[in-house]
């Protein structure tokens, strides 16, 4: 907006100087042949100021117009000479007041004065005109006896000015009724402007926010210069998180999106600010609950497994034999019994309690390994593999351990059993492996399992898809690594297409819930 009044300042300046350097000295005016007088000019300058752009008139004391030039004339839409200036641009009866007339003005004082009037054509159009008004002739005592009338055409700038105004209005109605704080500073870190939002949510008054340094608003100064660094290489910051201070001393959380502009020829900081105090706390609250779920998720796994324990124990130790005591004595009546047919019968039966015992001990290892209570965890894995991978599935395991005795917790041998467990069965489902390699190593107070396989991998940025969705056993991972968290450590997975994977357990062995 300044630069559309300075243009047409400089406008209006360059028409004045043109006509100044075509008017005669005052002290020449006599036996010049250029002559400005009560009845207008003469020679060739009347006819140059005829046609230029500019409006021009010339005006007596007694604000009677004595010269106009055909532009002007055109506007109104006749010959004005002799007419009075207010009556003709203002539809007064008497002369205008003092404060708000050039003309007058530069009467009184000899000096050029300007100013904005609206002028209606001969068509009824209210037109937009910057005036500007100097001495054109001086009496023998030196007054003023013409004053020249310059006006400016300037309906397209008011239009612009207008619009422009309207859009620094909508522009500033936005920043104050942003949810978000707003906020522009200097490159050395002074506000210079601030919405209600920021205001508030800084805590400070307005005129005590500009003299502060905006550094001093950060609990951790590097923080701030962090984020210039970021703003200097960039040229803009996202989502940048860090502590304000306020000023009675209390902290809190603050979301930044930092840009620079520029402002005429100024370069200035832009900062979109948001109180993250609540999304903090919000997040914390989650963060809670996780932890509440995955201690309830493996406190029930826990208790479930107990529960399979007890039952497998109960189904050995009384099922189981008392199975083989009827199997004992329906062998001792075969003995005693010469019908062929009646031993035959005896015998299939005493088969079929056999085979009823052999599937309640797998029923019962299946169940809960005993001997993982028993041996522990690398007996055990050692067992299955053999049994389950090797036997069943044909594909090829190798196993190592290089610690003994692995003596763990019977609360970390559980989970890294089954773990290992699902990771296998995974390996049956969905690798099309032909071998398997598992490591049980010890590193410093952490137990360590490696579960490696040749098959055919997958793309590991469709890693978290898959724990998400539980496709192609992410459920199964997903449930392995909320157990490895429960226990303070984690699970690691690297994998690459038609390469393979490997999934590392890692348990450390101080932890509270280990």
């Amino acid at each position: 907006m300044a630069d559309i009044k300075g243009q047409r300042g400089r406008e209006i300046k360059s028409s004045r100087q043109r006509i100044e350097k075509l008017k005669p000295p005052a002290t020449t005016r006599e036996n010049s042949s250029v002559t400005v007088t009560a009845g207008g000019i003469t020679t060739k300058t009347d006819v140059i100021l005829q046609y230029v752009s500019d409006h021009v008139c010339m005006v007596d004391r007694d604000f009677n117009i004595t010269w106009v030039n055909e532009t002007l004339k055109k506007i109104c839409g006749r010959d004005i000479v002799g007419e009075k200036c207010y009556a003709v641009f203002h539809n007064r009866k008497d002369s205008c007041e003092i404060r708000i007339c050039p003309v007058i003005q530069t009467f009184n004082d000899g000096k050029e004065h300007q100013c904005d009037v609206q002028i209606t054509n001969k068509n009824g159009k209210t037109i937009n005109f910057h005036c500007a008004a100097n001495v054109a002739s001086r009496d023998d005592r030196g007054k003023p006896s013409v004053v020249m009338e310059i006006f400016r055409d300037v309906t397209k700038f008011k239009k612009l000015e207008t619009a422009l105004l309207q859009s620094n209005r909508r522009y500033r109605c936005i920043l104050e009724q942003a949810p978000v704080g707003i906020g522009l500073a200097t490159l050395e870190g002074r506000l210079i402007y601030a919405n209600k939002i920021l205001i508030n949510t800084l805590s400070y008054p307005y005129e005590e926010l500009k003299k502060i340094d905006i550094t001093d608003l950060y609990e951790d100064p590097q923080d701030r210069c962090r984020l210039l660094e970021i703003l200097n290489r960039d040229g803009r910051v996202s989502n940048f998180t860090t502590r304000f201070k306020r000023k009675d001393g209390s902290l809190y959380d603050v979301l930044l999106n930092i840009s620079k502009i520029q402002l005429g020829d100024r370069n200035l900081i832009q900062t979109i600010l948001v109180d993250a105090t609540e999304q903090k706390r919000t997040e914390k609250r989650l963060l809670d609950y996780q932890k509440q779920l995955r201690f309830l998720s493996s406190e029930v796994f826990l208790a479930s497994e107990r529960e399979r324990r007890r039952l497998a124990a109960g189904i050995h130790n009384n099922i189981s034999q008392k199975l083989a005591l009827a199997k004992i004595k329906l062998r001792s009546l075969t003995g005693s019994r010469p019908d062929e047919n009646i031993s035959k019968s005896l015998a299939d039966v005493c088969e079929a309690i056999e085979q009823t015992s052999q599937e309640l001990n797998s029923l019962t290892f299946e169940m809960s390994n005993p001997v993982l209570y028993e041996l522990g965890l690398d007996a055990a894995i050692r067992q299955w593999l053999t049994e389950q991978i090797q036997n069943k599935h044909k594909i090829g395991c190798k196993f190592t351990v290089d610690v003994q005795p692995l003596k763990l917790d019977n609360k970390i041998s559980i989970i890294l059993f089954e773990a290992v467990r699902e990771l296998m069965v995974n390996v049956i489902k969905y690798a099309k492996a032909k071998t398997v390699n598992i490591c049980v190593r010890k590193t410093g107070d952490k137990v360590i399992v490696d579960v490696e396989d040749d098959g055919v991998g997958f793309v590991p940025s469709k890693l978290d898809s898959v724990l998400l969705r539980g496709r192609e056993g992410g459920f199964g991972l997903f449930n392995i690594k909320e157990r490895m968290e429960y226990l303070g450590g984690d699970m690691n997975i690297k994998s690459s297409q038609g390469s393979g994977t490997c999934i590392t357990l890692t348990v450390p062995l101080g932890n509270k819930n280990s």
